[in-house]
């Protein structure tokens, strides 16, 4: 194992005595992070927002022994240390026991005692002391806030007063410290089954290292405050008074409620009212939900894996716990860090389920709404319904059970928006009529108000009570009929595009109108002598504002104090590589400006396509590109790497990365607009007032971002496109080798299923699902109106056609007329419609297969649209004038001599 430091504390009151980071900062990221197995691998802000820590993470690690003042992180297993106190890395002598020093702010110190942790299932006990920490319930994980005392206190002395106890699997809820930093004092009651995960406190009985502890070992003398003392009592007390009234913990509430009444006595506090406590039937926070006992994290999304945030724009936020995310084949872990910055869940992801009983047979017998169907989802007797729960308008969709599997024991019941819902709304989700369904205990329970020892039914009769009366009132009858139902919240806009927002913002006002400042690298003339059609091939660099830690795979977004991206202070700008093909043409006249978005994992070097040189000489356009960082030829490696690992919660490393590889865009075009368009050398060749964008493939599916983004473009071609990613990657041959190595780490498909419905609910950052509805109407701020020109290929192999419905519907564009089918949620537009539109090339394929699988017969069309001569006519005109023209023989745009089908196919 390497050594590991916490590598940053910029601000001098942040400083300890001892010359490191203060370790009140350390006891908070010890408690909340370390104690938990996730040591985190990215750099994240803590307390201190500019104090980064980045340290790798280890399988089961929990606080072990140390020696002051030093803070250890121990393997239960092979006994390793890790101290962060002064980053010496050790073997200590025996992992079952031990005592862990916290020094505090200077003058104050707290002990723990690790008693007896051994064996993976036995019980841990943690005894820790009041002045500088207090328990939050819900996790059973330990939170600083005092700052106070003036002596040191050891559970020798017999003043430890709180014992948490928790199985060694269960450390705590893997929560990002920068998000507990601003919720110090807002504690959840968590609601999981059975004993395995349960929490509980306990004051007497306990044997720490052949110590007895009781309560009355508390001295009220030792509760020192600090300047938010009567917060912090508050807050525990708060906690106390919603703790679950199970036997367990009825003595706890008993032992700690006089205390905490007197402590905030002592300190001036006026103590909680009982009816100043959350109501009984406010929805608690669940590990997993018993509405879908077969796996834990369906019915996803859902509002059981939230907490209440009253400083969110949703009022919620995302809470997995740790032992919820999908661990790998080989036991690995993800932190669920990551989506618990979020206060909703996607707007474009699947909606996922079990459905106990059902079989492809059922499923098929079924009337649920297809793809091929989507008017179907909000008939009166539709199998499943979604539902608007603010407007009580149902949502049109569709619905696959995941074709990746026969085994109805690991098969997905999976609902499809058809386009992305709205931000920062509430929906309700419920299924009837499937055939042989075994409906849950907990929920039958809800439903027909019928008892139920079940942790998670109690507290959430309520909510399911509204549930249930808001379905009544769209025609969904509290019956036997009914078999699941649930809500869930989507997120903020701000959630999902405010870090992209600030970094375009900041960094246009950091280049300013001519752009970034640039070098020309090299320059070759004539570089395809045998066409002829390129003047100058010029490579050059651009200098960016960098707000990554690194420019390679793997940089992590850096954050200001305010949690938005800021530039790294040690190296806030970066060169990144632009290529730029000047046509023959250009010499008599400027050319227009096209910013070419390449495929996937590509580069910029796409450019150099004979038939994109063709275009560029015919129709005198300077065709320009730079890598997407993030989805770039250099990053197939670390992102196969993250697929196959088992660390799933990596994939936020890859969505950072494409944060600054969208930037790059966008500051490519300002570049190429200002500073280059006046170059005293090869300005003369380019017309910075025309101005353009061009897609294909992964560059359509981005150029729906670009285009939302984009202050320096008006109008845009979207090729072969379409979103989101976590309806693409079944429907696509490109993610056949990812998917192996998916399932060969994930062998559960319900697990593949989960971990792409995770994989959007990060992308949404950066991925058109969180930008497509913003590029017409509903601008983003200081934003002009776009026109978009989306083209498909039916039979597409590598982007499915439901995906380019399913965006064409979310950006609100018409469908023109090409003489092929309608398309469902789409008005048509005639020949020569001026505005945004998506327009079908048919190449003569077999229908798609209507569940989660690709077209794969015949000759993938993907690449042949592009090449046809009626579509690079229409690209030109429309990119020139804005009106979408069909220039195809007889206006029927059908090419089935290109099919490669075969004869009598």
């Amino acid at each position: 194992m390497p050594q590991h430091t916490l590598v940053r504390a910029k601000h001098p009151d942040v400083r300890g005595a001892a010359g490191g980071i203060d370790r009140s900062v350390v006891v908070r990221v010890d408690a909340v992070d370390l104690a938990c197995r996730d040591l985190g691998d990215t750099a994240r802000t803590v307390g201190h927002r500019d104090i980064t820590r980045q340290v790798d993470r280890c399988p089961r690690w929990v606080v072990g022994p140390v020696g002051e003042p030093g803070v250890v992180a121990t393997d239960l297993d092979a006994g390793l240390g890790l101290d962060l106190g002064d980053g010496a890395l050790g073997r200590v002598g025996d992992p079952n026991e031990g005592e862990l020093g916290f020094a505090g702010h200077a003058r104050a110190a707290a002990v723990a005692r690790l008693a007896k942790v051994g064996a993976l299932a036995q019980i841990e006990l943690f005894v820790v002391v009041l002045p500088l920490v207090v328990i939050d319930l819900a996790d059973a994980c330990v939170d600083a806030v005092g700052r106070g005392g003036d002596a040191g206190a050891s559970h020798r002395s017999g003043r430890a007063i709180i014992v948490l106890a928790t199985r060694a699997q269960r450390h705590c809820r893997d929560t990002d410290p920068a998000h507990n930093s601003a919720q110090a004092h807002h504690h959840h009651q968590d609601t999981r089954g059975g004993a395995s995960g349960s929490t509980f406190l306990s004051l007497a009985g306990i044997n720490a290292g052949g110590e007895t502890l009781s309560s009355s070992s508390l001295p009220l003398s030792q509760l020192t405050l600090g300047a938010h003392g009567c917060e912090q009592v508050r807050g525990l007390h708060r906690a106390v008074l919603t703790m679950k009234r199970s036997s367990r913990k009825r003595s706890s509430r008993r032992l700690l409620l006089p205390l905490l009444v007197a402590a905030a006595a002592a300190a001036g506090c006026v103590p909680l009212t009982e009816a100043e406590q959350p109501p009984e039937a406010q929805p608690s926070r669940l590990q997993c939900d018993s509405l879908s006992p077969d796996y834990c994290l369906f019915p996803w999304p859902n509002t059981a894996f939230t907490e209440t945030d009253a400083g969110s724009v949703t009022g919620r936020r995302v809470s997995l716990s740790y032992n919820a995310i999908p661990a790998s084949y080989y036991g690995q872990k993800s932190s669920a860090t990551p989506w618990n910055h979020s206060d909703g869940f996607s707007t474009g992801g699947a909606i996922l389920t079990q459905l106990k009983g059902l079989t492809r047979a059922g499923f098929d017998a079924s009337t649920v709404a297809t793809s091929d169907d989507i008017a179907r989802s909000v008939d009166a007797t539709s199998p499943t319904v979604l539902l608007n729960a603010e407007t009580g308008v149902k949502v049109p969709h569709w619905v696959e059970f995941d074709a990746a599997t026969e085994d109805p024991a690991d098969s997905t019941f999976i609902i499809r928006p058809a386009q992305s819902l709205d931000n920062n709304t509430r929906y309700i989700v419920a299924i009837r009529y499937m055939p042989d369904v075994e409906v849950s205990e907990a929920f039958t329970a809800l439903r027909d108000g019928g008892p139920s020892s079940d942790r998670g039914v109690g507290p959430r009769r309520a909510l399911f009570s509204e549930i249930f009366t808001t379905l009544e009132k769209a025609g969904v009858g509290r019956t036997e009929d009914l078999q699941l139902a649930w809500d869930f919240t989507t997120a903020s806009e701000d959630n999902v595009a405010g870090w992209m927002l600030h970094m375009r913002d900041q960094s246009l006002g950091l280049v300013g109108e001519r752009g970034p400042i640039y070098e020309i690298v090299s320059v070759e003339e004539n570089p395809w002598p045998e066409e002829g059609d390129i003047a100058w091939r010029i490579y050059g660099e651009m200098e960016v504002p960098l707000y990554l830690t690194t420019t390679g795979p793997g940089g992590l977004l850096v954050f200001d104090s305010d949690g938005q991206p800021t530039q790294n202070p040690d190296a806030p700008w970066a060169k990144f590589s632009f290529e730029l093909l000047i046509p023959e043409s250009a010499k008599a006249s400027p050319a227009a400006l096209l910013q070419y978005g390449h495929g996937l994992l590509g580069a910029k070097e796409q450019i150099q396509s004979g038939h994109f040189r063709s275009f560029c000489n015919e129709y005198n356009y300077a065709i320009f590109g730079v890598d997407f960082v993030g989805m770039a030829e250099d990053d197939e490696i670390y992102v196969g790497s993250v697929v196959s690992g088992g660390r799933f919660d990596e994939f936020s490393n890859v969505v950072f990365r494409q944060h600054q590889g969208m930037l790059n865009s966008l500051l490519a075009m300002r570049m190429m607009k200002g500073g280059l368009s006046e170059d005293s050398e090869w300005g003369q060749y380019l017309d910075g007032n025309r101005a353009y964008y061009h897609g294909i493939s992964q560059g359509g599916i981005f150029g729906g971002t670009y285009m939302a983004l984009t202050t320096d473009v008006r109008r845009g071609v979207l090729g072969v496109m379409g979103m989101p990613y976590n309806l693409l990657l079944n429907r696509s041959v490109d993610f056949d080798v990812f998917f192996d190595l998916l399932k060969t780490t994930y062998p559960d498909p319900r697990d593949v299923q989960m971990l792409l419905a995770l994989a959007q609910q990060l992308w949404d950052r950066t991925e058109p699902n969180g930008y497509a509805s913003h590029i017409i109407d509903n601008t983003f701020r200081d934003t002009p109106e776009h026109q978009v020109l989306m083209r498909a290929a039916l039979g597409d192999h590598q982007v499915n056609n439901v995906a380019a419905h399913f965006m064409a519907r979310t950006i609100g564009v018409r469908h023109v007329d090409t003489g092929q089918s309608e398309i469902y949620g789409l008005d048509r537009a005639d020949d020569g419609y001026d505005g945004s539109a998506l327009v079908e090339y048919n190449f003569g394929l077999p229908p798609d297969p209507l569940g989660n699988l690709p077209q794969r017969e015949c000759d993938d069309p993907h690449g042949k649209l592009r090449k046809l001569e009626a579509a690079r006519q229409q690209l030109d005109v429309f990119l020139r004038e804005g009106t979408v023209n069909n220039f195809c023989d007889d206006g029927s745009c059908d090419f089935p001599e290109m099919s490669g089908c075969g004869a009598g196919d």
